[in-house]
C-alpha cells in the first residue's frame, strides 16, 4: 500500500518498486500501436462519488470548457524505494513499446468474410472468431424463472443498460459511422459500427410481437404488454408514454414521432419528441382523428397525410399540399414522390431538405412492395423494397432499386415479409438481419456477417451514432479508471477489460498512439491482482500516468457524452 508522505517504512511493510517488490519483476506485453483519450483522474473519481455525474443527459457536441487540470497530486505521488528498480520497471515498459512499429496491430482476430456476388448471396461468410457473449438479461431466464415486469419494474430494469465490445469483420473497418438498433428476446440493441461498442437496454418482456424505431434521438419499442410504447433516448432516458399504441409515424429525417391510439371516431395521435435534453409527449390535438394511419413524416417533422388531391403537409399551425400524387418513401434526407400527367405518365421524383426536386428517368417496376420508411437511401438515389412472390417457383426478395437508370439488384431472400432492412449512413450498404446481423455491399452484393455471437435480432433500423468510436469505447474503458482512482491505496478495481483496450487501439486518432501505447502495454501487461499494488495508479511510473492524463484530457475535449 501507498504510505502517507513522511511516513515510516515498517519491517513488514515492503515496498512494491522497491528490491524484492512485487513490481521488480514485469511480465513483458504485446506491443500496442495506439492512442487513447480519458477524463481527469479529479473528474472522473467526481462522477463515481456523484451519481448525478455518471450519465450526463445531453448527447449533443456541447462545449464543456476547459480540459480539467492534470491530477497530478495524488495520481503523482510514489513510493520510497530504489530509483535504480524504477528505472529497470520503466525500461521494461519502454522496451516493450519499442518494439512496435507504425502498423496498428489487427485486434479483430477475424477472418476474412466476404460474401458472394448478387448471383449467390444467399451463401454467406463464416465468422470462426470467438466474439463476446452478450450480457444476460431478464428473457434469457427459463420459463419457469421469468415473469413480464409491470411498467415500474421495466424502468428500473432499463436505466442500467449494459454495454460490452465485439470484434468486427475486417471489412466493416471503415464503413461509415452506423449504428444499427434492434429487438433481441427481451433486450433493446445498440450496435455502433466501426467501433464494436454493444448497448443492451432490457425491456422487459419478450419482443417477438413488438417492433422497434429509431431516430438520432430515440428509439420506441412497441407494443408492451400494456399496449403502451417504451422510449429509450440515446442518453439512458427511460419514459413510457400513457396512450396505448396501435400505430407510430416516425421518419430518420426527424426526432419527431406520432403513436396512434385507435378511438371510435379514428385514431387520434399523441407527439413524442426530444427536446432540451427531455422526452416529451402531448396530445395532438391539432390533428383530426385518420382512419388508415400512415407511419410517414416528412424532413421537419410534419405528418404527411393522403387525402382527396394528394399528400399533404400537417402540422400545428399549418396545412399544405405537397404533392397530387404519392410519397413513395422517406429517406434521411429526401422524400421520394411518383406524380402522374393528366395522360397518365408518371415519373419519380425526390424532394430534398430545401425544397428542390430532382426528377429521375424510372418509375417504379412492377411487383414491387417499396419500403416506406427508411427505404431512400441518404444519397436520394436507390430504394430499398420487397420483390413479391410472383410465382410458385420465385420466392420474394429484398432488393435495391438504383434510380438513376431503374435497375434492380436482388440483395437476399428474406425468411418472410416481415424483414427490415436498414441503410448505412452514407448509402453504401443495406444492414438486415436474418439469423445474424449482415451488412451487404450495395455495388458488389458482398455480404458480411457483422459479428458472430450476437443473438438473433429482428425489427433493425439505423441511425448516426451519438459519439465517435473512439468516445464510444472511452465510455466502457473509463469508468474503470475512474473506480480506480477513487479507490485510491484501497483499490481492488480492475481497468477494463483487454479486449476493450484491444478495440481502443485500432480506433484512437493516430496523433494519441505515442502518448498512451505505454498505458496500455503497462495496464494489459502488468495490472493484476497476483502484483501487489499494481492497481493503485498513484505507484504506476510517470510516462504511463501521462498516458492516462492523455486520454483524460482528449475525453474531457471530445467526448462529452462519454458517462451516458
Amino acid at each position: 500500500m501507498t504510505k502517507p508522505e513522511n511516513a515510516e517504512v515498517g519491517d513488514n511493510d515492503v515496498d512494491p518498486w522497491a528490491p524484492g517488490g512485487a513490481m521488480t519483476n514485469v511480465p513483458q506485453s504485446q506491443p500496442l500501436s495506439t492512442h487513447f483519450k480519458f477524463k481527469s483522474a479529479e473528474e472522473t473519481a467526481r462522477s463515481v462519488s456523484d451519481p448525478s455525474q455518471v450519465r450526463p443527459k445531453d448527447r449533443g457536441p456541447r462545449n464543456l470548457g476547459a480540459a480539467p487540470n492534470d491530477a497530478g497530486g495524488h495520481r503523482g505521488r510514489w513510493l520510497a524505494g530504489s530509483a535504480l528498480v524504477m528505472v529497470l520497471a520503466i525500461g521494461a515498459v519502454l522496451a516493450t513499446a519499442d518494439n512496435g512499429d507504425s502498423n496498428t496491430q489487427d485486434t479483430s482476430n477475424t477472418t476474412r468474410q466476404t460474401g458472394s456476388s448478387t448471383e449467390a448471396v444467399d451463401i454467406l461468410p463464416v465468422v470462426t472468431a470467438p466474439r463476446s457473449t452478450p450480457p444476460r438479461l431478464s428473457m434469457d431466464a427459463t420459463a419457469g424463472e421469468f415473469q413480464v415486469a409491470g411498467p415500474a419494474e421495466r424502468l428500473v430494469l432499463a436505466a442500467a443498460p449494459r454495454e460490452f465490445i465485439i470484434d468486427l469483420a475486417p471489412e466493416l473497418a471503415t464503413i461509415n459511422p452506423t449504428e444499427v438498433v434492434a429487438l433481441g428476446m427481451s433486450g433493446l440493441y445498440e450496435i455502433s459500427l466501426p467501433s464494436g461498442r454493444v448497448r443492451v437496454t432490457d425491456v422487459g418482456f419478450a419482443t417477438s410481437g413488438a417492433r422497434a424505431v429509431a431516430n438520432d434521438q430515440v428509439a420506441l419499442v412497441w407494443p408492451t404488454p400494456e399496449l403502451r410504447a417504451q422510449a429509450i433516448s440515446i442518453d439512458g432516458v427511460i419514459a413510457v408514454p400513457e396512450p396505448e399504441v396501435s400505430a407510430v409515424s416516425w421518419s430518420p429525417s426527424s426526432d419527431q414521432m406520432f403513436l396512434w391510439t385507435k378511438q371510435n371516431n379514428g385514431a387520434v395521435a399523441t407527439e413524442l419528441s426530444f427536446r432540451d435534453l427531455e422526452l416529451r409527449w402531448q396530445a395532438a390535438n391539432w390533428l383530426d382523428p385518420i382512419e388508415g394511419v400512415s407511419p410517414l413524416i416528412d424532413l421537419d417533422g410534419a405528418l404527411l397525410r393522403q387525402d382527396t388531391g394528394g399528400v399533404y403537409r400537417v402540422d400545428s399551425e399549418s396545412t399544405s399540399l405537397l404533392t397530387t400524387g404519392d410519397v413513395v418513401s422517406t429517406g434521411a434526407n429526401h422524400l421520394l414522390i411518383r406524380e402522374c400527367d393528366p395522360t397518365r405518365s408518371c415519373v419519380l421524383l425526390t424532394v430534398d431538405r430545401n425544397g428542390e426536386r430532382r426528377v429521375w428517368p424510372t418509375d417504379l417496376p412492377p411487383n414491387i412492395r417499396p419500403q416506406l420508411v427508411g427505404g431512400l437511401s441518404p444519397g436520394g438515389d436507390a430504394l430499398l423494397f420487397h420483390r413479391q412472390r410472383i410465382a410458385a417457383d420465385v420466392a420474394s426478395h429484398l432488393g435495391v432499386l438504383e434510380l438513376a437508370d431503374g435497375t434492380s439488384e436482388s440483395l437476399r431472400a428474406p425468411p418472410s415479409q416481415e424483414l427490415i432492412a436498414a441503410w448505412d449512413t452514407n448509402g453504401g450498404g443495406v444492414v438486415i438481419v436474418d439469423s445474424e446481423l449482415i451488412y451487404i455491399d450495395r455495388f458488389t452484393g458482398a455480404a458480411t456477417i457483422v459479428a458472430a455471437g450476437l443473438p438473433k435480432l429482428h425489427s433493425a433500423t439505423t441511425r448516426r451514432p451519438a459519439a465517435t468510436p473512439v468516445c464510444e469505447i472511452l465510455a466502457i474503458s473509463q469508468p474503470q479508471f475512474a473506480l480506480m482512482v477513487a479507490g485510491g491505496d484501497m483499490n481492488t478495481a480492475l481497468p477494463a477489460a483487454t479486449d476493450v483496450l484491444g478495440r481502443l487501439t485500432a480506433v484512437l486518432p493516430a496523433e494519441l498512439v505515442d502518448s498512451t501505447t505505454l498505458l496500455i502495454n503497462f495496464v494489459t501487461g502488468f495490472v493484476t491482482p497476483e502484483i501487489a499494488n499494481s492497481q493503485n495508479i498513484a505507484n504506476w511510473p510517470g510516462n504511463v500516468q501521462a498516458g492516462l492524463s492523455a486520454l483524460d484530457t482528449y475525453a474531457a475535449k471530445e467526448c462529452p457524452l462519454i458517462g451516458r
